[in-house]
């Protein structure tokens, strides 16, 4: 089955319009799922229909996790850790009417399969961060989808850090359908061996005077493969907005594979549009500097890494979490 599908195609000669896996995963028989951990938050369950936007089949609205996510107390982070020890299809929602702050956090020790569908409805005058991580077992598969709207006057500020599974595929979408809002995307992506990562994000930016930053820092070892596609879309009506799209992925092997698509589209006038995508190698005056002073090169390798990272990981407004993640990172490189 093809799935993560551009909104745009392009040549067939980047063979990246699209990524394919077997039909059999979607037809995957789920035991009831019990493994998670909650700490500042309540669940509410629902039995909304509902559309994956990674792949058009009905196996996110008969999963084992159907619930919308509720912050007990607004002032500190919601909590939610999954420790996949079976296969997971979740649905969440986030219903957000007060400034808030979400950690999503996947986690396996066996392989596993995981299909994920996270809705977030901002609403006006409303600021909101929501972090998720992938942290699944290296064998394992995941699919996760964003599917966001926005409102009037509102701040959405997203950080995913995709670390783990053999393959992972990631599909972002925002509607910018109010005036005034900010929708940030900050991703980090840690590829090795022979895993796989196929990331497709689209926002729609509709409304007037609104702003969107897509921003990936990224690195790949070993024979690991990454697609990156990035569409900023200005829709007519949406005067006075403004759309930036920046990756950049360090290589640390000759045997990745690195491609990336940024697209811009328009349909209005006053609007400003910015992208730049790059990869390329370890700076080889800088990793010396770094060795001079006693540093392996594999120690060096990994400060220049988690260089590019700390913009984004200087996102999180808690400290502990801002720690924890950090030491996964560290893991992972």
């Amino acid at each position: 089955m093809k799935i993560n599908v551009t909104p745009r195609r392009t040549s067939e000669n980047f063979r990246i319009n699209e990524f394919e896996v077997d039909d059999k995963l979607f037809n995957k028989k789920l035991k009831q799922f019990n493994s998670y951990k909650l700490d500042n938050i309540k669940l509410k369950e629902i039995n909304n229909k509902t559309k994956n936007l990674i792949e058009n089949t009905d196996q996110i609205n008969n999963g084992n996790f159907k619930y919308e996510l509720e912050i007990i107390d607004n002032n500190k982070y919601g909590i939610i850790n999954f420790d996949l020890e079976e296969d997971l299809v979740d649905l969440i929602e986030l219903k957000i009417k007060k400034d808030s702050n979400y950690l999503i956090n996947y986690k396996s020790k066996n392989n596993c399969y995981h299909n994920g569908l996270i809705k977030v409805n901002v609403s006006d005058n409303v600021k909101a961060n929501i972090i998720v991580v992938n942290n699944l077992n290296s064998e394992s598969i995941n699919l996760m989808s964003f599917n966001n709207n926005m409102n009037n006057n509102c701040f959405l500020n997203y950080l995913i850090v995709d670390l783990g599974g053999n393959t992972s595929v990631s599909n972002y979408y925002t509607s910018m359908n109010g005036n005034d809002s900010k929708n940030n995307l900050n991703s980090i992506y840690i590829g090795e061996k022979k895993q796989v990562f196929d990331i497709n994000y689209l926002v729609d930016i509709f409304g007037l005077n609104n702003t969107c930053d897509i921003d990936l820092q990224g690195s790949l070892k070993g024979e690991s493969k990454k697609s990156f596609k990035g569409t900023i879309d200005f829709k007519k009506g949406c005067k006075k907005s403004i759309g930036n799209e920046n990756e950049y992925c360090v290589l640390l092997s000759d045997k990745v594979i690195s491609k990336s698509m940024p697209m811009l589209l328009c349909t209005e006038e006053d609007v400003v549009g910015n992208h730049a995508t790059a990869s390329g190698k370890v700076n080889d005056k800088t990793l010396f500097y770094i060795m001079s002073r006693g540093i392996s090169k594999k120690d060096a390798e990994k400060l220049i890494v988690k260089s590019n990272f700390n913009r984004l990981l200087n996102t999180i407004k808690d400290e502990n979490i801002k720690e924890e993640i950090e030491k996964i990172i560290d893991k992972k490189l």
